[in-house]
């Protein structure tokens, strides 16, 4: 008696991840980027330590398929998030087509 496959019977074909130092090789960041992220996670950090008394809320959708979309909910998020931060800090996360999604 033949067993009969029962794992990755839908995958078509296995393609390597690159490495960290790969993709940072391949797209590097930008000093602007660098710092907004350095900034961003000041301000976490000084909430965090009671240092600023805003709250930090992390909103997002589940999965983005379509890199445009991302943008659009930015910039809509962003709107939002100017008009609460004197209160509150605004934090975009998303995954960028979840492997259990699809």
């Amino acid at each position: 008696m033949t067993q009969q496959p029962l794992e990755n019977v839908r995958i078509g074909a296995f393609d390597l991840m690159p490495s960290p130092e790969e993709i940072h090789a391949r797209v590097p960041l930008s000093e602007k980027a660098s710092d907004t992220v350095f900034a961003g996670r000041e301000v976490i950090k000084a909430i965090l330590d009671r240092k600023d008394p805003r709250i930090f809320i992390v909103v997002g959708p589940c999965s983005i398929h379509h890199t445009g979309m991302a943008l659009e909910y930015a910039r809509r998020l962003k709107v939002v998030a100017d008009e609460v931060s004197d209160r509150i800090v605004v934090v975009m996360r998303v995954y960028f087509e979840q492997p259990r999604t699809t």
